[in-house]
């Protein structure tokens, strides 16, 4: 875990820096490259890689407020200035075997409510980031076939498969009968080169909210337990946080 004194305090930023955002992430590199890429005169953006999925991110993130001598016992809440965000990033991770799987469905749901009485934001996605990813590119399904990684990662292997490039790398990439999503493009070199430019592009950004908030809207209306909500991801309201405090409309 990373020491209290990486934290970014913003004091050698402009006068006019009025957000901090902590974002514990389970991945170690896609997520913190695409956060960080929301950095800006106007918004701090401090990303804590590797705190794994459900409840240890969570718990994690209490841990290291806890060091920082910045939890209040009574009340059972973070202690952090205004104009700063705690947000905890992370998956459901669907795991296989009838005990692992009602372990994690258990886990999953408590890590949400036990964040929300924290006063930490969550951003999670049932049952990957990638769903996050893929909703940059099209419409997601509401149905058994899209609850599983697996179809996001099918579906963005195709995407890059068949993608017109004038990349050397990918069009070599694209050959391999092997490539897939997974091994070849979520790396720490490769995920900046050809996935980070589908996640800034404004348009498909958008999209890519209105997408998320169609699955919100539907488990919301039906109450399902968080663990039964998927496909769903809450990344947008993460990024929409992150857009809106670092706007130049912002005082």
């Amino acid at each position: 875990m990373s020491n209290p004194w990486d934290i970014k305090t913003g004091i050698e930023r402009s006068a006019d820096t009025v957000y901090n955002f902590i974002i514990f992430c389970e991945d170690e590199h896609s997520e913190r490259i695409y956060f960080e890429s929301f950095e800006n005169e106007k918004v701090i953006v401090n990303v804590i890689a590797g705190q794994g999925s459900r409840i240890e991110n969570v718990a994690n993130a209490k841990f290291y407020f806890e060091d920082l001598g910045l939890y209040d016992n009574n009340t059972n809440s973070l202690l952090f200035e205004n104009g700063t965000q705690v947000w905890c990033v992370y998956d459901c991770d669907v795991q296989s075997g009838l005990r692992e799987e009602r372990l994690m469905n258990y886990h999953f749901d408590i890590s949400i409510k036990e964040a929300q009485s924290l006063g930490i934001n969550v951003a999670w996605s049932n049952d990957a980031f990638e769903l996050w990813i893929l909703l940059h590119l099209q419409d997601v399904e509401i149905s058994e076939d899209y609850s599983l990684r697996s179809k996001y990662y099918d579906l963005l292997k195709e995407y890059f498969k068949t993608l017109e490039t004038n990349d050397e790398l990918l069009q070599k990439l694209q050959d391999f009968p092997s490539f897939g999503y997974k091994n070849d493009l979520k790396s720490r070199k490769r995920f900046p080169r050809f996935v980070m430019p589908i996640l800034i592009n404004e348009t498909k950004r958008s999209q890519a909210i209105e997408r998320a908030k169609i699955l919100e809207a539907y488990f919301e209306s039906v109450d399902f337990p968080f663990h039964q909500r998927k496909p769903c991801t809450k990344i947008h309201h993460l990024v929409q946080e992150l857009l809106q405090y670092g706007s130049e409309d912002v005082a």
